[in-house]
């Protein structure tokens, strides 16, 4: 009876029954493969919509600004999520480029309201002696303690 060639024994993978026809990729598991560019389908018009609604959002980002970077209004969350919904229909090179713009200001604008939840509250000395002295003095130019504990 003849011997049976294994794989490792000199004979090939197909006579051992392991080629499956797909070249060897080193044992790494097959990724999906991510359509591109005109693998999508997403025909010209469909990418002047996008890039539309992209220059909207930008502009919205530079209109909204001082409400973006306060905190306790939602416009920050609302910009955010409207770019990460424009960017699920980005194949091409061009849209991505314009939705980095868009992700660069959203970035700026929450490294502001960062800036402004951390910063300590500040006072300009020159108006608090203004106010003192207004509401403090006595019309002889004597400075009134009782009122300055009052205030």
């Amino acid at each position: 009876m003849p011997k049976k060639r294994s794989a490792d024994s000199g004979g090939s993978l197909a006579q051992a029954g392991l080629d499956d026809g797909e070249p060897s990729r080193g044992g790494k598991k097959k990724k999906s493969k991510v359509l591109v560019m005109d693998e999508t389908g997403q025909t010209d018009g469909e990418r002047r919509a996008l890039r539309r609604q992209q220059r909207t959002l930008a502009n919205e980002i530079q209109a909204d600004g001082a409400e973006m970077e306060d905190a306790q209004k939602g416009a920050f969350k609302a910009k955010r999520d409207k770019n990460n919904e424009l960017f699920a229909d980005v194949n091409y090179a061009r849209e991505a480029v314009m939705d980095g713009e868009n992700l660069a200001m959203i970035a700026k604008r929450a490294s502001k309201q960062a800036t402004k939840l951390v910063a300590a509250q500040t006072y300009d000395i020159e108006r608090v002696i203004k106010t003192l002295k207004r509401k403090c003095s006595y019309e002889n130019g004597g400075f009134d303690w009782l009122t300055l504990g009052g205030e």
